[in-house]
Parts: structure tokens; sequence; C-alpha cells
């Protein structure tokens, strides 16, 4: 049962290895649920792993879960030589909403920093679900970086504000970034802070609902790249309603395009597997042009994790 999935790892990281080094990539996602009896994910950030693990998935008539869990996290660390206390173990299962995904597990506070492109980033390994920078935009983080320059960048739904450094770093004139958790603006702020950028007058940084954000913001400033990668569903108390990607987005696109300037580019991107862009939802001055091909990495290419487009004015 156990050797499949040591020979899988062993020929992803044969494969890996030899890119990351290449284009000095520190972390990237080793493993994802590629065979169905093993089912879990398995990043890599420069010196720890983190380990997914998905119970609802197991087939507890051939193992216990503990004999399960055991035995995977031995073979991942004898491959990849690192100790128990360099491996870093979650499980996922549904969830409701943006509120679940994005609560604290524990108050361990296991934070590291890693690299990316000459830029750095807090990474917690043990207190939340996700860690704080994902893996599968390494690619559209660049592509902010090379548009930016003399550029207003808006950044919704921010997380932990990594398109902003970004996009400051590629000489952005100004930035604003926006996100509803007051952890991840503080969270924004020790990024750009751990990248020696200096908050401007010009840039700002605020704790709001997007919607309600950029429906007042049209009347006042135009953007000419905004950033928006929402969640696929929220059910936040901070909201009045809840938000769900694939049935929202007209309403959402629509107010962002309204803050874009002329010229500008809208980047708009889900990792909602049954989202269908229609065009015709938008005005007929607006063109959407697809980039998931290029902002798909080569660690993610089998399970094509988000979906990416250009929004701009005819």
């Amino acid at each position: 049962m156990y050797q499949d999935i040591e020979n899988r790892l062993k020929k992803r990281l044969k494969q890996l290895l030899p890119w990351t080094k290449q284009q000095i990539i520190t972390c990237y996602r080793i493993y994802d649920n590629d065979i169905p009896e093993h089912p879990f994910i398995l990043d890599w950030y420069e010196s720890v792993a983190i380990l997914w693990f998905f119970p609802d998935k197991y087939n507890k008539t051939i193992v216990t879960s503990t004999e399960y869990e055991t035995k995977i996290t031995s073979i991942i660390c004898n491959l990849l030589h690192i100790s128990s206390s360099q491996l870093f173990i979650k499980y996922r299962s549904k969830q409701k909403g943006l509120a679940q995904q994005y609560k604290k597990l524990t108050h361990t506070n296991k934070t590291i920093t890693v690299h990316e492109n000459n830029l750095n980033f807090e990474i917690n390994c043990s207190d939340y679900l996700d860690t704080g920078l994902f893996l599968d935009h390494r690619n559209t983080r660049r592509y902010v970086q090379q548009i930016a320059r003399n550029k207003r960048v808006l950044n919704l739904f921010s997380y932990t504000g990594s398109f902003t450094c970004y996009a400051l770093a590629g000489g952005a004139s100004a930035t604003t970034t926006v996100d509803l958790n007051p952890r991840y603006i503080d969270w924004t702020k020790r990024n750009l802070a751990l990248n020696n950028i200096k908050v401007r007058s010009t840039d700002n940084i605020i704790c709001d609902n997007v919607l309600s954000f950029i429906k007042h913001e049209a009347a006042h400033r135009k953007y000419d790249i905004i950033i928006c990668d929402p969640p696929t569903f929220s059910n936040s108390k901070k909201m009045k309603h809840s938000f769900n990607i694939n049935s929202d987005y007209p309403e959402l696109l629509n107010a962002c395009l309204k803050c874009l300037a002329k010229n500008g580019e809208l980047i708009f991107s889900t990792n909602s597997r049954s989202f269908k862009l229609d065009i015709s939802q938008f005005p007929s001055s607006i063109a959407a042009n697809e980039l998931t091909k290029k902002t798909i990495p080569l660690d993610f290419k089998n399970k094509q994790s988000h979906r990416c487009w250009v929004l701009s004015k005819k």
C-alpha cells in the first residue's frame, strides 16, 4: 500500500528539484492528492514541510487513520531528510466558508521567513489552515511586479499582502490594500516591513468589506491595476450576506471595473472548479483575456489550482 506513494514522491522530487534550483524557487508543492488512495497535500517551505491530510477521503476499511498518518509522515521525513519537528500536520475537511478556513487552529505561532523572487514573506506553519502565501500564484505575483511601475494598484481580498509587496517592489506609484480580517492587515504590515518597504502617504492599508469599499471607491479614484482574488465562498459574520463567486461575480467584477482607469487591467482569479466566466455579464467595452496557462506554475500544472483572467476596457 505504501510503496506506490513512496515511489510517487520520489518521482516528483526528481522532477521538481532541478527546476527549483534553476529557477531559484525555495517554496513549492510536492504532492497534491495525485493517487486517490493517498489523500494529502505536501508543500515545502525552505526548511519545513506542511502536510495536509484529508480524513474525509480515507479508506478506513484498509487501515486506521492513526496508522496511515504515522506511516505517511515517516515516509516524508525520510525522503526529505527532515526531523518530525520540521513537519507540520494539518487537516482539511469540507468547509462551511471563509470564516472556517481562516480561523485560528492553535496559538503555537511557529513562523519562519521565506524568500520568493528576492522578496521576503512571513509564513505561519502552525496556527492556520493556510500558511500566508499561496504558492500557486507565484507567477501571478511576478506578473504584477512586471507591470506595476508608476501604476496605481488596488489589491482586493489582499490576505497577507503579497501582491502589494510585489507591486511596490515593481515601482507602483500608489497602492491600496483591502481585506476584511484585521489579522491579515497586521500580517500585511509585517510583510512590508520584512521587505524594508515604507508605507508612504500614497499607500493605504484598509480593513473593510471589499464589496462595500469598491462601491464607494469608484466615486473617488481610479486604479491602473486591480487585483481581485476572492474566496470561492464566504459567510463571515462581518458581511450582511454570504458570498459565492459562481453566482456573485458579475456584481463584484462590474464594481471593480468602475474603479478601473482607462487602459487599466483588472486581474481576476478564482480557485472554484465549477466557475464559468460569462463575458456578456459586462459592458460591451470590456475584453477578457485568460492568463491561466501563464499563471499556473510547473508544480501546480497537474491540478490547475486556479484560473486567471485580465479584464480591460477596449
